[in-house]
């Protein structure tokens, strides 16, 4: 279950607030799925009575009096997503500290305050921002704002199909080797001990393994090949000098004896 917490700090911004929780706990109530997936958490960070007058228009929405800061540190803890409905200055300022390892670090979104946009600002795969602001759109008609290079080129990511399919990254310096050759065009190898539905039979994916290993073994082969001719030239121009001195030594030891 996916834990959100949304805040908000003006009385438009609150009003999106509102209409969000309760359109995700709409959802929520109506869609089982959806109720394994997500529960929603009101806040408002203000001490202007419209703006409270507003939120209190919600009974599950929470009045936080202490610092922003604080509210970021206890939900970068306990939550697995956070939205700002507000300037972006104002979630970044607030996370800056927090930040630690997009493995671990809680998905970040904001949205400004006529709900125009939503825009993933940290834990996009991973955190599943860039889901999550896809699935506000949808709800809410605002712009998801998509900046990561796999999604807006539409090619695989491997750190979402870990996610998506319960797996852990090894290698992280090989995943981003994987990102950086899908993105250039490349083709890259795909091999499981499990059967897999995905595109192409397996039959297909074995005969793109084996034909890069016989493309690498040939380019290997003619390396080795024009290796060994090089090696056989000079070692025939090597006894062609020899025999040149052998006999020229020949000659001068007749002509001696002569």
């Amino acid at each position: 279950m996916m834990k959100l917490a949304v805040i908000s700090f003006t009385v438009n911004g609150t009003r999106l607030n509102r209409k969000l929780c309760a359109t995700l706990s709409e959802k929520m109530k109506t869609n089982a799925a959806a109720r394994d997936e997500i529960l929603v958490f009101c806040y408002v960070k203000s001490k202007q009575p419209p703006v409270l007058e507003e939120a209190g228009k919600q009974p599950e929405c929470m009045v936080w009096q202490r610092p922003l800061n604080d509210w970021a540190r206890e939900m970068f803890a306990s939550m697995d997503a956070l939205i700002f409905i507000g300037a972006t200055g104002i979630a970044v300022r607030a996370i800056a500290p927090l930040v630690q390892d997009k493995f671990y670090d809680p998905a970040v979104l904001v949205m400004d305050e006529l709900g125009q946009f939503c825009i993933p600002l940290l834990s996009g795969h991973v955190g599943g921002a860039n889901e999550l602001a896809e699935t506000i759109s949808q709800l809410t008609g605002s712009q998801a704002v998509i900046t990561t290079a796999t999604d807006v080129n539409h090619q695989f990511a491997v750190d979402v199909f870990a996610r998506k399919n319960g797996l852990k990254i090894a290698d992280r310096e090989l995943a981003k080797e994987i990102s950086a050759e899908l993105l250039t065009g490349r083709k890259v190898g795909f091999f499981t001990d499990f059967l897999w539905n995905g595109v192409g039979s397996s039959m297909d994916c074995l005969f793109h393994i084996f034909f890069e290993l016989f493309k690498k073994a040939l380019l290997f082969g003619l390396g080795v090949v024009a290796a060994g001719f090089q090696l056989a030239q000079k070692l025939l121009l090597l006894f062609r000098q020899l025999r040149r001195r052998f006999d020229h030594d020949s000659d001068k030891l007749v002509a001696a004896r002569l």
